[in-house]
């Protein structure tokens, strides 16, 4: 099931620059064993890829905003990656999906759940603060 979503990444000086507007897809990563990536396909730009990110269970995910955005820091991007969806359902169904994903992997490696429960750090909640009010 695709979701429609606006793809952001932080910038050096600390603003969210925004990276374009495409559908968000899980889909199964052909090098990693079992592993799953988040897609985004760009609607303007022929279907080429606008983020690629391994659902990781030591990433922490956040959820924000009026229930539409999911933020992330991204250890392969080394970077800071939020996706804001256009409905709060697709929102929604992806968070769950990547809950669930995560609980697979954290069972699985003995690592750690870092997600609905978990506290930001300083510097995160700065950047969700300047998130929620820029979308």
């Amino acid at each position: 099931m695709q979701h429609r979503v606006k793809v952001y990444n932080l910038a050096q000086d600390g603003s969210w620059e925004d990276q374009g507007v495409g559908h968000v897809i899980l889909q199964d990563s052909a090098t990693e064993g079992g592993a799953r990536n988040l897609l985004v396909v760009s609607e303007a730009d022929g279907g080429s890829p606008l983020l690629l990110s391994r659902v990781l269970p030591s990433n922490t995910y956040q959820r924000q905003g009026e229930g539409t955005i999911i933020t992330w820091s991204d250890p392969e991007l080394r970077n800071d990656v939020a996706i804001s969806f256009q409905h709060e359902e697709g929102c929604e169904h992806i968070w769950n999906e990547i809950q669930a994903l995560r609980g697979e992997a954290a069972a699985a490696y003995g690592a750690p759940e870092n997600g609905e429960g978990s506290q930001p750090s300083q510097g995160q909640q700065g950047r969700q603060q300047q998130m929620q009010g820029m979308i």
